[in-house]
């Protein structure tokens, strides 16, 4: 967050945190979440630069395996 854009929050009254502070998280539970938001990430990427859709992905992905294109579709929605 930008530093300007805390101090207006934080001069409004508001609490500014991270994640892990705000749902109480010990430190493995919190490399586990912003691991699953890099690979979430990563692959919205890799598929926005290929120039798939989420449907032609989990297309391609089921040709493969129906669990891989269920993975994919956990992945693209952030719920891994």
């Amino acid at each position: 967050m930008r530093k300007t854009k805390r101090a207006k929050l934080e001069a409004a009254g508001w609490a500014v945190g991270s994640v892990k502070e705000f749902l109480d998280l010990s430190e493995a539970d919190a490399t586990f979440v912003e691991l699953k938001l890099a690979l979430s990430r990563s692959l919205h990427d890799r598929r926005k630069k290929s120039g798939l859709s989420q449907v032609q992905l989990a297309e391609r992905l089921q040709q493969r395996s129906d669990a891989s294109a269920y993975c994919a579709a956990r992945l693209i929605l952030g719920g891994g």
